[in-house]
């Protein structure tokens, strides 16, 4: 089959007839007529010799053979519109656009001074930053919503749509406030975190995951009446006002550490790291603003690195 003959324009016509679920509906969104729209179709369908809408008593629904090409339609609708976006940047007739996103601890603690350092040099351009969890995100990564994502890296989803290119790998380190009654024993044991009152990640999240698999391994059940939290935020201020501890990861208290507003406990935990990935659509080339993004996420990592070894060394 001629690519050349497949006009573009009708691919993301049949696109805004199934995201609307109806021939009339997409007429109007298309500022045309719904006979046009219906030709257009229809001359799709003819040249890929196949049925690609299916009438119902409340509109039109995808047939298998349009369900198989949504995903690269609207992969090839973003990739447009950035384009578009990129293309106007550059003219001075409007502003990029860009979207990552990525999970909860590159976005409190990375994305944040990333963005300071970035949005200065790039006036003009839209940013939109979104945080999730990892399989939503990779759900959007390959519809074409977000340029890229960061999260905790896996080996397993190295796909045929999906590349991954490391970033980091973080120590996790068990916090305590200064003056903490374990900070005054000369060595601690697993046993000796485990009786102590702990501040938890919310039960399905990977690092509470980690942390229960650590305890089970050394012989122990998860601390017993803990808080649970999804905010990192929450835990560092319990962990700071209470005599309650936590396990969190070595950049998101990278600050206090080396400020000495908490302490790392040290102790037979010290292998517990997670590795963080940035996810990319296999085979897309990013935009200038997006790879430019890229690169200062990539500084500000490696210039983050040498104070996270420093912070957990001490």
């Amino acid at each position: 089959m001629n690519l050349r003959s497949i006009p573009v324009a009708q691919l993301l016509e049949l696109l805004a007839v199934v995201r609307c679920g109806s021939i009339n509906r997409a007429a109007q969104e298309l500022n045309t007529t719904q006979p046009t729209l219906t030709r257009s179709i229809k001359r799709l369908e003819d040249r890929l010799r196949v049925p690609l809408l299916q009438r119902t008593a409340h509109g039109v629904t995808p047939s298998e053979y349009t369900k198989a090409m949504l995903p690269f339609l609207q992969s090839i609708e973003s990739d447009f519109r950035k384009a578009l976006a990129e293309i106007e940047a550059a003219t001075g007739a409007g502003a990029g656009k860009i979207c990552i996103g990525s999970t909860a601890m590159v976005a409190n603690k990375i994305v944040p001074q990333v963005l300071a350092r970035f949005v200065p040099r790039w006036p003009h351009l839209t940013i939109e930053f979104v945080e999730d969890r990892k399989p939503a995100l990779l759900d959007g990564l390959r519809s074409g919503k977000y340029d890229f994502v960061m999260a905790l890296m896996s080996p397993e989803e190295q796909a045929r749509d999906i590349l991954q290119q490391e970033l980091f790998t973080d120590t996790l380190v068990v916090i305590a406030r200064p003056g903490h009654p374990l900070t005054k024993l000369s060595s601690l044991s697993v046993r000796d975190i485990v009786q102590c009152k702990w501040i938890l990640p919310t039960e399905g999240l990977d690092l509470r995951s980690r942390l229960e698999n650590f305890f089970r391994n050394e012989g122990h059940d998860v601390p017993a009446f803990p808080v649970e939290t999804t905010l990192f935020t929450a835990i560092v201020a319990l962990v700071k006002s209470t005599d309650r501890i936590s396990a969190i990861p070595s950049v998101v208290v990278r600050d206090e550490l080396l400020s000495g507003e908490l302490v790392a406990l040290r102790g037979p935990w010290n292998f517990i790291h997670r590795s963080f990935s940035a996810y990319f659509r296999r085979g897309h080339t990013l935009s200038p603003s997006a790879r430019e993004l890229f690169r200062e996420t990539r500084r500000y990592i490696t210039e983050l690195g040498v104070n996270v070894q420093k912070a957990a060394a001490e």
